[in-house]
């Protein structure tokens, strides 16, 4: 492999990330006619077809997932390595690009990405909100938070806050119309608050803890968002019962029902992949997160 062939499976790695030439053109900085010209040089160098091209998108082909699966972590190490090594001698600058869910992007991020943003401005958050799971090297991700239970083997994971429940409550103008509900039977009898999940177009089932065992609870729901925070303002307006989690009920209007069923998520990890160096924008986040929720994690 010669300098050239280098650059061009650089190209070819940012065209799998990207799905299209365009937008690998546009991320690269080059022109479309120039990404094309390097791909068609790469496959004739390799010597068999790494795309089907149709007229809406690139596919590629066996050769292609062979190709990029084999080369995707050597070309993530080393051009970490080189990012490593000018950021010793420079202002961090840069983009950070980060994966979560609504919900971590509401406890862990919200309250503190202002400081870190003045601290380091020449720093580029980018966070992606998807309650989905993410492989990390193949959607083009620095770093990520999920819950314990959705991690993988093959990344380096810190615990960033401790296990917490999911809660039901209504407002005190629900209350007063529709009462409270005492026991699992009177849930059929009250309006729920649904919620649907971006990523895979579901509806999330109601888990009760019943007899020490987390057990599907059935309901019907009467509105349905995608969004966390429409939920919790939903409730707050009276409209029905919410399902909440404890840290973000803050609210002094929420009023907490059947808690004794409430069941536990695993506990919150920030999560990376395993590089012996890394570059230093990544990890000074990494380690404004530790500073900010050390004594979360440890508790």
């Amino acid at each position: 492999m010669n300098q050239s062939d280098f650059g061009q499976l650089l190209i070819f790695h940012s065209i799998v990330q990207e799905k299209s030439i365009t937008n690998a053109a546009k991320k690269l900085g080059i022109t479309v006619p120039s990404v094309s010209k390097a791909l068609k040089t790469l496959e004739r160098n390799v010597g068999i077809a790494l795309f089907v091209r149709t007229t809406r998108k690139l596919q590629l082909t066996d050769a292609g997932e062979q190709l990029y699966s084999q080369t995707r972590e050597p070309i993530f190490r080393l051009q970490n390595t080189w990012q490593h090594i000018g950021d010793q001698y420079q202002q961090p600058s840069g983009l950070v690009r980060i994966t979560l869910s609504q919900l971590h992007f509401e406890l862990i991020f919200k309250p503190f990405y202002a400081e870190f943003c003045a601290r380091y401005p020449k720093i580029i958050l980018e966070f992606s909100i998807n309650n989905a799971s993410v492989d990390l090297i193949e959607a083009g991700f620095d770093l990520g938070v999920r819950f314990g239970n959705n991690l993988t083997d093959n990344v380096v994971a810190k615990p960033i806050y401790p296990a917490f429940r999911q809660g039901l409550y209504i407002s005190l103008d629900y209350a007063s119309k529709y009462g409270i509900p005492k026991t699992l039977d009177d849930l059929q009898h009250h309006r729920i608050i649904g919620f649907r999940f971006m990523s895979s177009n579901r509806i999330e089932p109601l888990f009760l803890q019943i007899n020490g065992e987390n057990k599907l609870q059935p309901i019907e729901n009467t509105l349905i968002f995608n969004d966390s925070e429409q939920v919790l303002d939903a409730t707050l307006q009276g409209l029905g019962i919410g399902r909440i989690f404890e840290p973000l009920a803050t609210n002094s209007a929420l009023i907490p029902v059947l808690e004794e069923y409430w069941i536990t998520f695993p506990a919150n990890y920030l999560y990376y992949l395993p590089t012996p160096v890394k570059a230093k924008k990544i990890q000074l986040l990494i380690d404004f997160l530790m500073e900010k929720f050390g004594s979360y994690a440890s508790s």
